[in-house]
């Protein structure tokens, strides 16, 4: 289940949630040309994460977890449908 979740943090805290997250996320995190697809935004939100789960209790899994991070404010995703 492939899924982009864009995150908003306070402000000053975005390389935390990104630290934070590739630590507890691990192999969850897509990676492209090798790199984990998590990156600083500017605009509305601040981080943007690309996650690829087997099933929607994993992809649950990591929303949880992603809300629990210090700085996190607030999640969106996007799931991919096709």
């Amino acid at each position: 289940m492939l899924s982009l979740i864009l995150i908003k943090t306070i402000p000053g805290k975005e390389v935390d949630v990104i630290k934070n997250a590739k630590e507890i996320l691990g192999r969850s995190i897509l990676e492209i040309k090798g790199e984990p697809f998590i990156y600083e935004f500017t605009g509305p939100y601040d981080v943007i994460l690309c996650v690829d789960t087997e099933k929607l209790a994993d992809f649950r899994e990591v929303i949880f977890r992603l809300r629990q991070l210090p700085g996190v404010i607030e999640t969106i995703s996007c799931i991919a449908i096709k």
